[in-house]
């Protein structure tokens, strides 16, 4: 590829970090300007790999020996390649100005395993996000503008094929090493960029058309070898055999997850006082932390016990087929009844196929609800109106019963019915209006079921799936507070009541509530009930290429092979001092526990061994 278009492709994408940081300005306000600027720089390093990479066609009609070089239609069939394919690069930066805010990284190869939701959606994300074509439009101008003025007639210059082969050879090297990403034994990856940033600036780092290429065709996990299979199952035991000493309580239970629903909304913020006035009779894990960044990594985590672990989400990896116990089916050998409710649009982000490999035999969605005059013509039913159908379908359902109510009204775009526009407005937030709209609903869900008679023999837990893309308080912006959701366990008129601090994550409610009924059976969770006072509590989770491990104080970054850092995140909210070479006590036993649960993750779904044979 010529210099020129080189260098124009690199101010370009400079030009894309550039609106990137702008527009996400409040996640990276923290940073100081030599922190930017040295992402900046760095950030240069992998623009060329995927300049490269985007660029390879246009790289071999100009560098390969041919006399068609000087053809007329040689020439504009390069310069539609140059403005097509980076085209389709910019137009992936500029996507990315604005769905980092929901996913807090930059976007990979799995958002087409949900392509039939974010086509659908198309509309509504150009409609409330109308200036990003305008964007492209006009980086495409300034792209045409440049290349135009670069462009220079050619002198016709005479083909000697064995100096220009040997120049093909030396510069498709040159290009080899770039695309690379430098002289180093291994191409620059994803996590790379974490050393060169701080784990909150590593997406600055990046660009989208490289995170879209590494993760293309990432679809099978490899075993690891940190120890023998049995010290790893050992260190990180995930099938469990329970014997408890009480009968086995035959209690209704209905998790919510409620849509975006953050820690940081609880606790007298005005934001949500129906819930915390439910958390006065619950008990109230406040340093809980979802297990990844989007819905469809939630409800694994929740009903099967199964982390988010790698760059696909387990709905759409190439493991999906794999046996699986949940909530759902071990209950069912107990005579329940199971069922899943969503307002939206029956096969949105792939749960009515999930849920179904899970056991769960009923599912409820906006086709089931079966009337779109409560449709907020977005993402499906209001959450009011279909809070209430589920509690009458609960109330026609056979007892026991095991229920999954997944909110979306809080689901951006967000909408909120236009007779409440004026009640719940004025939020700091825009996201605080939606979530005081659906802490209402379900307070009209217990209003309506607390008077039927199913209800006072029902344990509830309700949870968020993920934090939202907005945040009034920095800790809920890094690395650690961006997983932080509430986990509330409530049972009317029982003796639940309090707050506890423990580490507690998704993948913990499955064994909890089992342990919670005294389930007398054998099942896999890779979480741990929450009542077990022995067991160590950790979160695990998965973000740009990076495995992290909570302790109460700490949080650990691992890239696979060595750690990256270590924050004690307790008294360092923004994650400025990193302790790894200070702390090697913490380090060594995070690291060590990290490792055998990734042995263990990647055995288990590499071998289909997620259940335990019955």
């Amino acid at each position: 590829m010529k210099r020129r278009c080189g260098l124009i492709a690199l101010f370009l994408f400079t030009l894309c970090r550039f609106l990137f940081y702008l527009f996400n300005y409040s996640f990276f306000s923290e940073s100081s300007m030599s922190e930017i600027a040295t992402v900046f720089l760095y950030g240069l390093r992998f623009d060329i790999s995927a300049i490269i990479y985007f660029n390879i066609i246009l790289i071999f009609l100009h560098i390969v020996p041919t006399r068609l070089r000087d053809k007329r239609y040689y020439r504009v069939v390069t310069k539609i390649t140059f403005i097509a394919f980076n085209g389709i690069a910019l137009l992936l930066n500029i996507v990315d100005l604005e769905y980092f805010k929901f996913t807090k990284k930059r976007m990979t190869f799995d958002v087409f395993g949900m392509s039939s939701d974010w086509i659908k959606l198309l509309p509504d994300y150009f409609k409330d996000f109308w200036y990003l074509p305008l964007v492209l439009i006009g980086l495409l101008v300034i792209a045409i503008v440049l290349y135009r003025k670069t462009n220079r007639q050619p002198q016709t210059i005479k083909i000697n094929y064995l100096i220009q082969g040997l120049g093909f050879i030396v510069m498709g090297g040159l290009f080899l090493v770039g695309a690379r990403g430098g002289l180093q034994l291994k191409p620059i990856k994803i996590i790379d960029a974490v050393l060169y940033a701080t784990p909150h600036t590593t997406p600055l780092v990046l660009n989208t058309p490289f995170t879209m290429i590494q993760t293309y065709g990432r679809k099978r996990l490899k075993e690891l070898n940190y120890f023998s299979n049995e010290e790893a199952n050992n260190l990180f035991p995930i099938y469990h055999h329970t014997k408890p000493k009480e009968p086995f309580r035959k209690q209704n239970v209905v998790i919510i997850i409620v849509e975006s629903l953050s820690r940081e909304f609880i606790g007298g913020k005005g934001v949500t006082p129906f819930l915390d006035s439910l958390c006065q009779h619950s008990i109230y894990f406040d340093n809980a932390f979802a297990n990844g960044t989007r819905s469809m990594e939630a409800v694994p985590a929740i009903l099967s016990s199964i982390p988010h672990l790698m760059e696909d989400s387990y709905i759409f990896s190439s493991y999906q087929g794999n046996k699986i116990n949940s909530i759902a089916s071990l209950l069912k050998e107990k005579g329940y009844h199971t069922s899943f409710s969503h307002g939206g649009t029956n096969g949105t982000m792939g749960f009515d196929s999930f849920v179904k490999m899970a056991g769960i035999d009923n599912y409820y969605g906006r086709t089931e609800y079966n009337n779109d005059k409560d449709y907020d013509g977005r993402w499906g039913i209001y959450d009011e109106e279909f809070l209430q159908f589920t509690a009458q379908k609960l109330n026609e359902s056979p007892l026991p019963f095991f229920a999954t109510i997944f909110t979306l009204s809080s689901h951006h775009p967000y909408s909120i019915p236009e007779k409440y526009a004026t009640i719940f407005g004025g939020g700091r937030l825009e996201i605080h209006n939606v979530i005081r709209y659906v802490d209402y609903s379900l307070r009209m869900f217990f209003e309506k079921a607390s008077k039927m008679g199913w209800y006072s023999n029902t344990l509830f837990v309700i949870t968020g799936d993920h934090t939202p893309a907005e945040s009034e308080n920095s800790f809920y912006k890094n690395q650690v507070g961006m997983f932080a959701v509430p986990i509330v366990l409530f049972q009317p008129n029982s003796n639940l009541p309090g707050v506890r601090s423990v580490p507690a994550q998704h993948i913990d409610i499955m064994p909890t509530i089992l342990d919670y009924l005294n389930y007398d059976g054998d099942f896999m969770a890779f979480g741990s009930s929450l009542f077990d006072t022995v067991q160590p509590r950790y979160v695990i989770n998965y973000l740009n290429d990076s495995y992290r491990i909570f302790d109460k104080e700490y949080a650990l970054s691992f890239d696979g092979e060595k750690t990256v850092n270590l924050f004690q995140y307790t008294t360092d909210g923004l994650l400025t001092v990193n302790k790894v070479s200070s702390q090697n006590g913490v380090t060594d036993r995070l690291e060590q526990n990290i490792k055998a649960v990734l042995q263990v993750y990647h055995h288990s779904l590499i071998n289909n061994l997620m259940t335990i044979p019955r």
